[in-house]
């Protein structure tokens, strides 16, 4: 039970450490006009989840999403990310470093050819504000959810 709560605890910690270094080149790139971010830590075998959005005055946005779940959650489970009440993407878990499982979400608008990212769907809701909820569904069922806040 100890080395379970270990290797939670080292995954979100590892999580947590690559965050800052998309959030500066996020915010260098981006002169954020608006900047949001919300997380949830889980019980379970869910163990986190991040979302960040940024946008900016000439029309720039981003946002980031990474979960994070223990390796008996299921490599290949298809999730769903719903942005208030708008489905906005869906995606597999792959195996990470440490046996857990897990999935980076990114997208771009404008799109860069050269960035890690894909570009927003068209359902993407055109307004995004602080008390919207981010929520992961595998199925009828939600994984995970947290409400933006800004930063």
């Amino acid at each position: 039970m100890f080395a379970k709560s270990m290797l939670a605890a080292g995954s979100l910690l590892a999580c947590l450490l690559a965050l800052p270094t998309f959030v500066g080149t996020v915010a260098a790139r981006t002169g954020a006009e608006q900047a949001l971010q919300c997380s949830a830590v889980g019980m379970g075998k869910a163990i986190v989840m991040r979302a960040r959005y940024d946008s900016n005055k000439v029309g720039g946005r981003l946002f980031f999403l990474s979960f994070r779940a223990e390796g008996s959650f299921g490599e290949g489970r298809k999730l769903t990310l719903i942005l208030a009440g708008t489905k906005v993407a869906k995606f597999k878990l792959q195996k990470m470093f440490g046996g857990d499982v897990g999935a980076e979400l990114s997208l771009n608008d404008p799109y860069s050819p050269g960035v890690h990212a894909t570009r927003f769907r068209s359902d993407f809701p055109e307004t995004v504000r602080a008390g919207m909820t981010v929520a992961l569904k595998s199925g009828p069922r939600t994984v995970m959810s947290c409400r933006f806040e800004d930063r």
